[in-house]
């Protein structure tokens, strides 16, 4: 393997001389030269040639970044790559042979490639020369939700209802029609095209379609995969992953979705936050978090979308419910993505701006969350706060 010469760029075309990128039967080929990383592998009966700068990543989480990398066509013959009009993203991970998990994680990943058809995943690198893993896929188009919603935040009721069947629709469609379950669900996770202008964060013309697509599946699984292992992200992950006597994980993603949602209609995101006094939280503080995510969401949001006179219509009440009923601590009687997609898409073709009376206010202030529990989980769970907002029911 030879580094430390020099690309050349003619025209269109990049002429390079790495020794072994311009032999046939090596593929899985890596090599650096300067700032940039060079991978070479196969995708069926064509080889390509990426690269790209690994310290400018697009996103970065605990287990792996991402980066953007241009992509060429291998041309044996004349000994040029030739560029292809799609970018790809990289997904790198470390590899450490004392803590294989991120690379156990990639690895799974990789081996989903055929189900998760919608990732575009190509191949997957492991290089030893730089003890670093890459997963190989198509970009997706659009921006993730995370640098969305507040764009979001700014559109009319029905097009966030929009949003919301559209993020539902395409999880049935990419997994629960493939019998798999994502456990991974927050804003980062989900990429959105669509808004026909993409650098004004506040004003778009109304759009005419989405394009959804979910990603980061690191986590992903079987319908029927009950493991265990406490897997997701601080602030979206339901309670039940840390419950040892779980017996199905099937209803994660709905709790998930609904705090997802619950973004696209609220101001402040104080109960969001994923981090506690500036630093990651460790996993009591996750586990304890995650447990009061229902209490904190319905407070949070009575506060935000019923105490306020003008957001008091019939479509945020609805959409309030829904949400209260998709946070349900039992995931045996929290609702379905099937179930709530069916409930936004009757929203949608309702009269707008239609008032509501405002809801039944909870007598004791007991949340839902605690409904059904012990004396003593349910005064734990209780509001007291003097300031804190009248706590609605849940209604099945």
């Amino acid at each position: 393997m030879t580094t430390g010469t020099t690309a050349q760029s003619t025209g269109n075309e990049i002429n390079i001389d790495f020794s072994g990128l311009w032999d046939q039967s090596r593929v899985g080929y890596s090599c650096r030269d300067g700032d940039f990383t060079y991978i070479k592998y196969s995708d069926g009966n064509r080889h390509y040639c990426l690269k790209f700068i690994e310290s400018n990543y697009a996103d970065k989480g605990s287990c792996s970044t991402i980066v953007f990398a241009c992509a060429y066509f291998i041309d044996y013959n004349r000994q040029q790559l030739l560029p292809e009009p799609v970018e790809r993203a990289i997904k790198i991970s470390p590899i450490d042979i004392t803590n294989p998990t991120k690379l156990n994680f990639l690895r799974k990943e990789y081996a989903l490639k055929d189900t998760l058809t919608h990732l575009g995943i190509q191949s997957l690198v492991e290089s030893q020369s730089y003890n670093t893993a890459y997963l190989i896929m198509n970009r997706q188009p659009g921006r993730s939700i995370l640098h969305l919603v507040d764009k979001i935040k700014n559109q009319s009721n029905q097009t966030k209802l929009r949003i919301c069947c559209e993020i539902l629709r395409a999880f049935l469609r990419q997994f629960s029609e493939k019998k798999l379950i994502h456990l991974d669900i927050k804003p980062e996770n989900i990429m959105m095209d669509g808004f026909s202008k993409p650098d004004d964060e506040t004003q778009l013309e109304e759009p005419t379609a989405f394009n959804v697509n979910i990603i980061d599946c690191a986590f992903s699984r079987k319908r029927s995969d009950n493991s265990g292992g406490s897997v997701g992200s601080p602030g979206y992950i339901a309670p039940e992953i840390f419950d040892e006597r779980t017996k199905s994980y099937v209803k994660c993603d709905a709790f998930s979705f609904a705090r997802l949602f619950a973004l696209f209609w609220v101001r402040r995101s104080d109960s969001y936050y994923l981090v506690v006094n500036g630093r990651p939280m460790t996993k009591p503080e996750m586990i304890n978090h995650s447990i009061r995510c229902a209490f904190e969401a319905q407070s949070f949001l009575t506060f935000e979308l019923f105490e306020q006179e003008k957001l008091t219509t019939a479509t945020i009440a609805s959409v309030y419910q829904i949400l209260l009923a998709m946070l349900r601590k039992n995931p045996q009687t929290r609702m379905g993505i099937e179930t709530a997609l069916q409930k936004f898409e009757g929203l949608i073709d309702a009269k707008k701006n239609a008032r509501t009376s405002a809801p039944n206010v909870s007598a004791n202030r007991t949340s839902f969350f605690c409904q059904g529990q012990q004396a003593a989980a349910s005064s734990s769970c209780s509001s007291s706060p003097a300031k804190t907002a009248p706590l609605v029911k849940s209604v099945a």
